[in-house]
Order: structure tokens, then C-alpha cells, then sequence
């Protein structure tokens, strides 16, 4: 720790790509300028405020601040984004075949139906622009579940009405209601589309 001003104690974080960070504690009464100078920082190209107490927020801090300098969130971002249009064209199509397992099984062992006939019927009334779509469809949800998942995780701490745990709590709900109306969504543009 060293004192950078009377009115402020600086604890310098430096990560492993050569930037730096502070973490500052300023004394009650003080200006938001005197902050500034005292941060020798008059025009920040990055300020991150936290208002509150400093006790036990060091570790916790410097993992987000690592995160958020080291790697940048766009790379993360794209990188979870990336794994998803890999992920879920594959579930796709794993989901199809468990799709056609599962009506075998129910229509030729529990309903008694001909093996042949199912598979001819299958043959018949599913195409190649029914799977393409299924894949086109895939390839689009991948991306906006993934882009808002990310989005609300990376900025969780940035909601209004709570902090801490309530605003962690918080993001997988609105991630998964926004998830789930923007899918609606996009099925309803993508099947336009592809009809």
C-alpha cells in the first residue's frame, strides 16, 4: 500500500499484459475532482466506480478486473458465441435422431405399427429443406442465446434495484426470459424466411 494523497490510500493491481489498475479508498468529504487528481487520472481512459466499503472486496476485485483487462470482453464473449454455433447445430442434430428412435419405439413396439411403413412415411413427409431449416434455425439461436447470456453475466453488476448476490440471482432470470421471447421471435423471421 502507499499514499498517493493525504485524503486517499491506493493499492496499485498490475495483471499479466502490462496494465494497471488502482484500487482507492477516498476519505469521506472528498470531490469527485480531488478523486481524480489524487488518482493522477484528470482524463481516465477507464474509471471503475464501486461505492461501498472496500473490506474483503480485494480478491474478489482483482479476479473481475483480470477478467476484464487480461482477456477484454470480446474475446470471451466471441469465444462462448464461437462454442455455441459449434454446440448447438450438434444437439440438433443428436435431437433428431433420438426424435426418430423415440417415434419408432412408440409407433412400431407400443402401437404395433409395420417398421417399414414408419421408415417409409419418414422418408416421405421429411426433406432436406425441413433439416437444412432445422440447422439455419440452430445456427440463429446459437447466437442470440449466447450473445445475451453473455451480455447479462457480464454486466449483472450494473442493474438497477440490488448489489451483490440479488444482481447475480438476477441475470440468469432475465437471461433466460429474454432468451425465450427473442427465440419466439427469431423462429417467427427464420420460418418466414425459409418458407
Amino acid at each position: 500500500m502507499e499514499q498517493a494523497s493525504p485524503l486517499l490510500v491506493i493499492q496499485e493491481v498490475v495483471f499479466p499484459k502490462g496494465n494497471r489498475a488502482h484500487l482507492a479508498a477516498p476519505s469521506l468529504g472528498i470531490s469527485p475532482s480531488e478523486f481524480l487528481k489524487a488518482l493522477r487520472a484528470e482524463t481516465p481512459e477507464c474509471l471503475l466506480l464501486l461505492i461501498g466499503g472496500v473490506e474483503g472486496v480485494d480478491e474478489s476485485l482483482r479476479a473481475r478486473l483480470l477478467q476484464l483487462c487480461s482477456r477484454g470482453i470480446a474475446r470471451a464473449v466471441g469465444a462462448r458465441v464461437a462454442a455455441s454455433i459449434i454446440s448447438f447445430p450438434l444437439l440438433t442434430a443428436f435431437f433428431y435422431l433420438i426424435g426418430i428412435i423415440g417415434g419408432y419405439l412408440s409407433g412400431v413396439l407400443l402401437l404395433g405399427t409395420n417398421g417399414g411403413t414408419y421408415f417409409y412415411r419418414l422418408q416421405s413427409s421429411l426433406g432436406v429443406v425441413d433439416v437444412r431449416g432445422g440447422f439455419i434455425k440452430a445456427l440463429v439461436f446459437a447466437v442470440i442465446v449466447s450473445s445475451i447470456c453473455c451480455f447479462q453475466g457480464y454486466f449483472c453488476l450494473m442493474r438497477i434495484g440490488g448489489y451483490g448476490a440479488k444482481t447475480v440471482g438476477l441475470a440468469p432470470i432475465s437471461a433466460v426470459v429474454l432468451s425465450c421471447v427473442m427465440i419466439l421471435t427469431a423462429d417467427y423471421v427464420v420460418t418466414s424466411f425459409l418458407m
